[in-house]
């Protein structure tokens, strides 16, 4: 599992964000990509906007959650170069700035 791996979800894609240096749990921390329109009221520094495959998603970073690795399913991208929003996005989150 690689952090910033993007994996297929029902409702669109969840983001890994979880340092790989702790792999040894069953789990990883993810957070929704949902289709634009289905994120309400935006916050841009708090919901980062990511293309993929020419289709917009979201971050919506309020539902960061534990979600197993056997759930995950193979990733169809990663998003490391876009390293410095979503960690942006997270501050925002945990800390409010």
């Amino acid at each position: 599992m690689a952090r910033y791996d993007v994996h297929p979800f029902e409702q669109g894609f969840v983001l890994d964000v979880q340092a790989e240096l702790i792999d040894m749990f069953e789990t990883r921390a993810v957070v929704p990509l949902l289709k634009s329109e289905a994120v309400p009221s935006a916050l841009p520094r708090l919901h980062p906007v990511f293309s993929i495959d020419g289709v917009d998603y979201t971050m919506a970073t309020q539902f960061v959650s534990a979600f197993p690795k056997t759930a995950l399913k193979p990733p169809v991208a990663n998003l490391a170069r876009e390293h410095d929003r979503i960690v942006a996005a997270l501050d925002m989150l945990f800390y409010g700035f």
